[in-house]
């Protein structure tokens, strides 16, 4: 009787060149049942998708006997209903999984349980799942319909600017700053705004420096600070943010937060348009001149 090894080698041996060598690159990569993940696939697809599952299922069996966190994905999605079979899920994401994680988040929104959304989405980023994997279920309760639903989203919104996601920080900005977000309604708050977007810049999101460089400029939510809104309108141009170099420019132009530098200030106009913003730098180096 052939060892599983055996079996795996001679299976591997019969598929083209260009499998045998995904599938190796796999087996090499050192993550446990990835072989098996990718040989279970490659059959599938050799196959053609004609009804004959019975070798993938068994390859992807025991790609999951060995802790593989796709293979129970898939697993859980072939077999259909969220709710019979979210015990995968959960599988997967106890092994750090962000697709099953936030399959489990969409199973218990489905029930209308916030509050075990909420808790288990704590318990997801305490245990290192990155905030990125929640993205999508975050946008789908931003869009939705329901209150309960768009208070959750803000609430989830809030979990991950926590948790250090610095576009949910950006989010939230905008969210306090205008009172709303796609269909999230909140009071306006500039301290709310100012708060999140400070721990955006912190994180380094180029937007964040952005707006929180304006909010200095302006004094709004804030007394008005022009070397920190010039600090942060550097920082924003450092990151690749057009609207910050751009702002840039125009600081060395009036000397706000700086000295007075009309080359500087042409010089950055000239890159904002050689990075894209050509009309806004049009503009901006015309008016200078003229």
């Amino acid at each position: 009787m052939k060892t599983e090894e055996e079996e795996f080698e001679e299976i591997v041996l019969s598929l083209p060149q260009e499998q045998q060598a995904e599938i190796r690159k796999q087996a090499e990569s050192g993550v446990p049942g990835a072989a098996e993940y990718a040989l279970a696939w490659a059959l599938l697809y050799q196959q053609n998708w004609c009804g004959k599952t019975a070798p993938f299922d068994t390859w992807l069996r025991r790609a999951m006997r060995k802790g593989h966190t796709e293979a129970m994905c898939d697993h859980a999605a072939l077999l259909g209903s969220l709710y019979r079979h979210v015990s995968w899920y959960r599988k997967a994401a106890a092994l750090g999984s962000g697709r099953g994680a936030q399959k489990v988040l969409i199973h218990y929104n489905c029930l209308n349980h916030s509050a075990q959304v909420l808790r288990h989405l704590r318990r997801y980023l305490r245990q290192g799942i990155q905030p990125e994997a929640f993205e999508w279920f975050t946008d789908t309760l931003q869009l939705s319909a329901e209150e309960r639903e768009r208070e959750l989203g803000i609430a989830v919104l809030c979990e991950l600017g926590k948790a250090g996601h610095a576009d949910a920080c950006y989010d939230l900005g905008r969210l306090f700053y205008f009172g709303e977000l796609r269909c999230l309604h909140v009071e306006k708050s500039l301290a709310l705004a100012l708060r999140w977007w400070k721990r955006g810049a912190d994180l380094g999101h180029a937007g964040c420096c952005f707006e929180l460089g304006l909010m200095y400029e302006h004094g709004e939510g804030t007394r008005r600070n022009r070397k920190r809104a010039f600090r942060c309108y550097e920082k924003s141009a450092e990151l690749g943010n057009l609207q910050g170099l751009t702002n840039l420019g125009y600081a060395y132009y009036w000397g706000i937060g700086c000295k007075k530098d009309v080359q500087r200030c042409v010089s950055l106009f000239e890159q904002a348009g050689a990075k894209g913003d050509t009309k806004v730098a049009a503009y901006n180096l015309a008016s200078r001149y003229y």
